[in-house]
């Protein structure tokens, strides 16, 4: 078998997302399975694109080229409309909304230009979602473009800083303040979870300073976690789960998880599983 992985090219070489192909390509080798490593931007998006490969593992969010890979025919995982929809974290709402136990949300209210917003407005959105508010922007990773605000000039001041970005905001989940559980999938099975905990941040991230450890998730969480990787239509995710007062919280999915750090606590390999798992599904079709 032979496979592209695709990753971006702008991020540089000593990016963390580099070091995880080239920890798949070292898998793929050990699976007999070849592997290329091309960045998006070494590949010309065109009508005409042509490439010669069994199929693609795509760990960026350059929708179109993935799209166009589609298009020719390539499998292509994920596929291009499960990682839009995972980059924004409105759409990401909007299709698990009413399925799955989350915070409450509020899709904020779309501008062409900066935004100044109405104290009844304000009042309005914290009496529904509380005094302390985290406010996330539709596109980002690593916990990074994630706030918190606490009452109402605060979060006057945070949306205005935030000028014509799309965004969400949520309830704050004080029982998960600092620490969630992320669940590694592959196909319908849970591959590991990691617990991660931050005593500095209400951010648990990793790459935000939180520590990891290997823990083993309740059938309540695995659950959780495998309804919203099947109602993404992901072949392999990292599910973000809060600690809520009455059970767990979908917090947010992963569809170019980095896996890295769950590999090293837990001693599994996370590439070897998906390696695994697309040549199952190859073989099959």
């Amino acid at each position: 078998m032979k496979g592209l992985v695709v990753y971006n090219s702008f991020l540089g070489k000593q990016n963390k997302f580099f070091s995880l192909v080239q920890d798949l390509k070292k898998e793929g080798h050990a699976l007999g399975i070849d592997l290329e490593l091309r960045g998006n931007g070494e590949i010309l998006n065109t009508s005409s694109i042509k490439l010669d490969y069994d199929f693609v593992i795509f760990w960026d969010k350059d929708i179109a080229l993935a799209r166009n890979l589609e298009l020719q025919g390539l499998p292509v995982y994920n596929c291009s409309e499960a990682i839009r929809i995972c980059d924004s974290k409105i759409e990401t709402f909007l299709k698990l909304k009413d399925k799955l136990p989350m915070p409450k949300t509020v899709v904020g209210p779309f501008s062409y230009f900066d935004r100044s917003f109405e104290d009844a407005y304000l009042d309005e959105v914290i009496d529904y979602l509380g005094e302390k508010i985290v406010i996330k922007e539709e596109k980002g990773s690593f916990g990074m473009q994630v706030y918190l605000a606490l009452g109402k000039e605060d979060l006057k001041d945070t949306l205005q800083g935030l000028g014509n970005k799309n965004f969400i905001m949520q309830e704050f989940v004080e029982e998960s303040s600092g620490r969630d559980l992320r669940i590694n999938i592959v196909g319908d099975r849970v591959i590991g979870a990691m617990e991660r905990t931050n005593k500095n941040d209400f951010r648990a991230n990793i790459s935000s300073g939180g520590k990891g450890c290997f823990v083993e998730p309740s059938q309540a969480e695995k659950d959780l976690a495998l309804a919203a990787q099947k109602i993404m239509g992901l072949s392999f995710s990292g599910v973000d789960i809060l600690y809520g007062k009455d059970g767990p919280l979908f917090c947010e999915i992963n569809s170019n998880v980095n896996y890295l750090s769950f590999n090293h606590i837990s001693g599994l390999s996370m590439g070897r599983e998906i390696l695994t798992y697309i040549r199952r599904i190859n073989e099959r079709d």
